[in-house]
């Protein structure tokens, strides 16, 4: 993968240990990943997760696909689950409920994936951590957990350690956050928490990590019952920055909507400071000074987060996908907005494509835009799953953006938008497909998860359908040459409910 010359290629690993926060750690030696090889022979190109899949016939116990760069999408690929890693599959287990992938600076630049399985050991949540080329992954995995690895959070039922994972870093990954929306602070039920590990360049460690719940360590608000906070991770200014969202959260007396965490980190060249260690932490709703909007009952703001590149290579935008927002009586019409690198803001829906905050389509009841985001660069993929196409109701749609200027920003006169409607995409718009309900930007092209598609008579089972690059260009995107993927291309079976295609992310440059 290239950057386009956005990317400063820093070998950001931890040189220096820093402060633990909030947290007292017990320093038990972390389990490191089996020797990688000394060269990859590929790297991923899409990972996708499906947390709903039956292994052996154990419900919802999950599994993930990995797809590698190659002249198309799908041209080689793997299916996994808990078993490959001589991990237990259990009904209920959720492997596959996030999923991220980086570069590891070791064995030759290997792609290193985290996948999360919240739902393992009765709730209490597990993350496996890999290298992976395309002879598959590199054994054993590490499997970290709130009770190994020196993390430090006594695991407890129902925590759903790994609901939500973000590796931070330039180009090489540097630290893992991850997310315990259901975590319990005091008598706080799912009030959630996070934690950020560094990595060491072996293994991600809890030697020198922080964790974070709202009213400690810095953070903005009050613990309070159903806030999941940590139920959505992404960069903040920076690579080396996190932005932790609490969808629930209620704004005075008006219920979930929504704040985000801006916590702070740092690389200079010698130090890294992980977020919330440096700087000063803020905390983010729509009735903060300057972002679009009001705090609205039902918003979920801060339920999707990523970030497009800034001015600098290592400077981020935040991005923010708000699929509950009201459009005038349009309930959960769906909005995003755009936090600025000179500190403006934007925000736009779907309406009459014009050059400030439309884009194509209608905002319409449920369509739910910015249900799902992506980035690569300054494009943005945007997903409206509720997006009624025509009569066919929930049948989905995308839509791709992308940003230009000295600060880089988005242009409604610069957006293209389709469905499995358009001209020559792979399938047609069927009623609950839900096209949209996941986006990521892969090598050649993007890929557009459709959990709801039923494949021949098996409802439910979900696909994704690859986009290729217009010229290898990010802007723009074809159904010519499209191809409508499912488990079965990828060594699995189509299941009924199983929703391939729900979780997929690409690295965000």
């Amino acid at each position: 993968m290239t950057d386009d010359g956005l990317m400063t290629l820093v070998n950001a690993r931890l040189l220096a240990a820093v402060p633990v926060l909030g947290l007292a750690l017990a320093l038990a030696p972390a389990v490191a990943y089996a020797a990688p090889p000394e060269t990859c022979n590929g790297s991923v190109d899409v990972a996708l997760g499906t947390p709903r899949a039956d292994v052996n016939g154990l419900v919802d116990s999950g599994s993930a696909t990995i797809a590698f760069e190659g002249d198309a999408f799908g041209v080689s690929g793997r299916t996994i689950d808990e078993s490959t890693f001589g991990g237990t599959v259990a009904a209920g287990n959720r492997f596959g409920a996030s999923v991220a992938w980086g570069f590891d600076a070791s064995g030759g630049g290997c792609s290193i994936v985290a996948i999360g399985a919240p739902g393992a050991d009765e709730g209490k949540g597990k993350v496996y951590v890999f290298l992976v080329d395309e002879d598959g992954p590199a054994l054993p995995a590490q499997v970290l957990s709130q009770d190994t690895d020196a993390v430090g959070s006594p695991a407890e039922v129902g925590d759903n350690f790994g609901s939500s994972l973000h590796f931070g870093g330039d180009l090489f990954v540097s630290w893992l956050a991850i997310g315990s929306p259901n975590e319990d602070i005091g008598s706080a039920l799912n009030a959630g928490m996070v934690h950020v590990l560094p990595y060491d360049t072996s293994n991600f460690t809890g030697t020198g990590s922080v964790a974070y719940w709202q009213g400690q360590g810095g953070v903005g608000g009050g613990v309070e019952a159903d806030d999941h906070f940590g139920a959505s991770l992404g960069a903040g200014r920076n690579v080396w920055s996190l932005w932790v969202g609490a969808p629930e959260e209620d704004i005075g007396t008006t219920k979930d909507a929504g704040v985000i965490a801006d916590l702070p980190g740092s690389f200079n060249g010698t130090t890294l400071k992980l977020p919330g260690t440096t700087g000063t932490q803020s905390t983010i709703t729509q009735d903060s000074s300057g972002v679009p909007g009001a705090a609205e009952t039902g918003d979920h703001f801060g339920a999707v987060l990523s970030a497009l590149v800034g001015k600098y290579g290592t400077d981020r935008q935040p991005v923010i996908g708000v699929p509950g927002e009201n459009i005038g009586s349009l309930i959960d019409a769906g909005n995003i907005l755009v936090a600025y690198g000179d500190k403006t803001w934007a925000s736009f829906q779907q309406g009459t494509k014009g050059t400030t905050g439309s884009v194509d389509g209608t905002a319409e009841r449920g369509d739910k835009f910015g249900a799902s985001l992506s980035t690569y660069g300054t494009s943005l993929l945007i997903g409206a799953p509720g997006e009624d196409v025509g009569s066919i109701v929930d049948a989905g749609a995308m839509h791709l953006m992308w940003a230009s200027g000295s600060v880089p920003k988005l242009n409604g006169s610069r957006e293209q938008s389709l469905s499995q409607s358009s001209t020559n995409v792979a399938g047609s718009s069927e009623s609950g497909d839900r096209f949209g309900g996941s986006v990521a930007f892969g090598v050649n092209g993007a890929v557009i998860g459709a959990p709801g598609e039923d494949v021949g008579a098996v409802v439910d089972a979900g696909s994704v359908v690859y986009l290729p690059y217009v010229a290898t260009s990010l802007t723009k995107v074809t159904g010519t040459g499209s191809l409508g993927l499912h488990a079965g291309n990828f060594g699995g079976s189509p299941e009924t409910g199983a929703q391939f295609g729900a979780v997929a992310y690409s690295i965000t440059y």
